[in-house]
């Protein structure tokens, strides 16, 4: 993990997984460490803590006419009990905000993981991709 130029923690993955995105979709817009207050409604703000306030998302892809994708990186830590518990109630918020919610799991790309961008990394991207029913053309 390390900080970008503003601040923001920068996960293992997370730059390969937007270049491998941004290869993907070109036609898109790609935001590292986008707000998640900035996706969703203001009935949901009202409802939750500053933790999910304050929380930026990984990655997001803005498509024209289409739904936004949220790419997560998820390492180790997403595992936990508080963690993961948090993750499933942010992916539902999102979901009911329109978004599309992409889980890039550290034991599911362990390609990623290595930071290479390689058809292997690729292939995991896409697989993950696909589980959510997104078929991405290469």
């Amino acid at each position: 993990m390390k900080k970008d130029k503003d601040g923001n923690f920068i996960g293992v993955g997370e730059e390969t997984a937007e270049q491998i995105l941004g290869n993907l979709f070109r036609d898109s817009k790609i935001k590292p460490q986008y707000p998640f207050i900035n996706l969703i409604t203001d009935e949901y703000k009202d409802s939750l803590g500053e933790r999910y306030l304050k929380h930026k998302l990984d990655l997001v892809i803005f498509r024209p006419n289409e739904k936004t994708i949220v790419v997560r990186v998820q390492d180790k830590h997403h595992e936990g009990v508080l963690t993961s518990a948090r993750d499933i109630v942010q992916k539902q918020i999102l979901q009911w905000n329109k978004c599309i919610v992409v889980d890039l799991n550290w034991y599911e790309c362990p390609n990623l993981w290595k930071e290479e961008v390689n058809q292997d990394s690729i292939n995991e991207v896409l697989d993950a991709f696909n589980e959510v029913g997104l078929l991405v053309e290469v």
